[in-house]
């Protein structure tokens, strides 16, 4: 822990060197696609102008799928700004009904969580996430300080925390005190990276702070709704006003002061999560935007197994780090790359994805064989993965890189089990209890969930029966010809 905390200081350093806070008189107007024009406060201007926050341009909020959905282009940054302003109207709507529950400088430091809450991302967000999970530094991190327990598949909130309280970052927040007459003492570093792990230190007195930034329903949540499906052109609704105005805290006696909602707004909560089911089983998973995800990982696997040999931007991506240290263009610019490498980005850059050889689902496998737990957990597992790749490759005759096995994870209802329903008579209730959670989620592994097995197009007709062959072998099912049969099919969005 103590060495990646000094790592995170030295990349927050070399990221902020020659770099002053500006002061504004005024704030500013920002046009926003979803939310319309939003002001920003001086002081928030001042922080999004931070070269941490900036860098965030140049990440894809849903990596490449871009190539999938033309119009899927926007950035973290984008979704930064929907970010902190969604913070600015739950602030609002609890200190309508709790005046007393948010007030001094809590606001501006819920605001600066919200526009540092994804600093921690790499490249490609969550495509890259999928690795850095991986690096036993961070894996140590997570599993040795609880105030990482929320962050286990979400390792880019702890690094945001480490960025957002290190030494380097602090002349930062005392700056912004010292220009707009506020107290220093009442911006607090620690406060802000607790509300982005979701992890305050008093949770019964304090936990509804950390719900507006890392929470059931939170600011994040009902902006990267919204925004992912409003950008792939997938129509979806999310009643931001509605949910909003039946937001609000629980308060009493032994009852720990947390996000919850009125009955009348379940509606609207229980749309939320549909939502998120269908961005998952249309956009997520769909399997060219799965194949392009496991072709960058793939870049980053072949400069680990290179060596000294490979190298973006100077860097080898021997630690987890060195993620923050690059962007998307940094990654897809063939120019000072060489050999394999080069050629496998420039194949990315000419879209020449690979296609599907096989197609893992319950339509395919044999139903009283489907293992759909067992499946998706080698999705945790890289070294099982790269075992399978590498035999199916050994048998095939062609490189390891060349086939790649997909076994994603479906989506999380968890919030269900975690917001609470204030009942007109009796005692509150988790959405679960109102919401059949549990139903979707078998539906969804029932019905919509598919592995594949990638290749490029001209290896499918060899590697789709070895591949059939060795997932037999693997997960002890019997994989039915339909698994091959469909990877013929013509792509509905291609």
């Amino acid at each position: 822990m103590a060495a990646l905390r000094d790592e995170i200081e030295a990349y927050v350093s070399h990221a902020l060197a020659g770099w002053v806070p500006p002061a504004y008189r005024v704030g500013k107007l920002i046009r926003d696609p979803l939310h319309g024009c939003v002001f920003f406060e001086p002081a928030h201007v001042s922080v999004l102008d931070c070269p941490l926050v900036q860098r965030l341009r140049k990440i894809h909020q849903t990596s490449l799928a871009v190539f999938t959905y033309p119009s899927a282009a926007h950035s973290r940054f984008d979704h930064t700004l929907g970010v902190a302003h969604n913070a600015a109207q739950l602030i609002a709507a609890i200190q309508r009904k709790h005046p007393e529950l948010i007030d001094g400088e809590r606001p501006l430091e819920i605001i600066i969580a919200g526009i540092l809450h994804d600093c921690g991302h790499g490249p490609f967000s969550h495509s890259s996430e999928e690795l850095i999970k991986e690096y036993p530094e961070i894996r140590d991190s997570l599993r040795l300080d609880e105030r990482f327990s929320n962050c286990q598949d979400k390792p880019h909130e702890a690094l945001s925390y480490l960025i957002a309280t290190s030494a380097s970052f602090r002349p930062v927040l005392d700056r912004l005190a010292d220009e707009y007459g506020l107290n220093r003492e009442r911006i607090s570093a620690h406060v802000i990276g607790n509300m982005i792990v979701g992890k305050m230190d008093v949770p019964d007195q304090e936990g509804y702070l950390s719900d507006i930034i890392n929470g059931t329903f939170d600011a994040d949540k009902l902006d990267y709704m919204s925004r992912d499906s409003y950008f792939t052109g997938l129509r979806m609704v999310v009643d931001i006003d509605r949910i909003l105005y039946t937001m609000g805290v629980r308060t009493g006696t032994n009852r720990p002061r947390r996000l919850c909602t009125d009955l009348s707004g379940v509606p609207n909560l229980e749309q939320m999560l549909f939502n998120k089911m269908l961005l998952f089983s249309s956009m997520y998973h769909h399997h060219k935007v799965r194949t392009a995800n496991c072709m960058l990982k793939t870049i980053f696997e072949i400069i680990r197994d290179g060596g000294s040999r490979y190298k973006i931007a100077g860097r080898d991506f021997s630690r987890a780090v060195d993620f923050l240290y690059v962007t998307d263009e940094d990654v897809l610019t063939p120019v000072g790359k060489r050999g394999y490498l080069r050629s496998y980005i420039e194949r990315i850059n000419r879209r020449e994805l690979f296609k599907r050889a096989l197609v893992i689902s319950k339509r395919t496998v044999k139903t009283h064989d489907f293992r759909y737990t067992e499946l998706t957990a080698a999705h945790t597992d890289p070294g099982r993965l790269r075992r399978l790749r590498e035999t199916i490759a050994k048998r095939a005759h062609c490189p390891v890189y060349e086939v790649l096995v997909d076994m994603p994870e479906g989506p999380s209802f968890r919030e269900a089990s975690q917001m609470f329903i204030r009942m007109p008579s009796g005692p509150e209730l988790p959405l679960s209890k109102v919401f059949a959670t549990d139903w979707w989620m078998n539906a969804y592994a029932e019905v919509k969930w598919q592995g594949h097995v990638f290749c490029p197009a001209d290896l499918c007709r060899k590697v789709g029966p070895i591949a059939k062959r060795v997932l037999e072998e693997e997960f002890d099912v019997e994989v039915l010809p339909g698994a091959i049969d469909e990877c013929s099919k013509p792509d509905v969005a291609s």
